[in-house]
């Protein structure tokens, strides 16, 4: 029953291992198309653009409320990956 125990865990740290290594492979152009579709299909977005260097994203545009801004920001950041 240990072994099994250690053997569990043992596969658990690899996966997470796996899994965060393979985030940190991310394209900064894949985020910024992601990023960039989101932005799109929210409604009232103007003339948003979005940019992402090294995993950040920077929005620049203008828009007409502030709760548009909001919905953005939280939409991009909820992007897996953005920091």
């Amino acid at each position: 029953m240990k072994k099994f125990k250690l053997m569990s865990m043992l596969t658990l740290v690899l996966l997470l291992g796996a899994g965060q290594i393979a985030c940190d492979n991310v394209k900064d152009s894949d985020l910024q198309a992601t990023a960039s579709q989101i932005v799109a299909n929210i409604q009232n977005t103007g003339n948003i653009k979005v940019s992402v260097t090294d995993k950040v994203a920077t929005l620049s545009g203008n828009l007409e409320n502030d709760a548009t801004k909001l919905k953005i920001e939280a939409s991009v950041l909820a992007i897996d990956g953005i920091e």
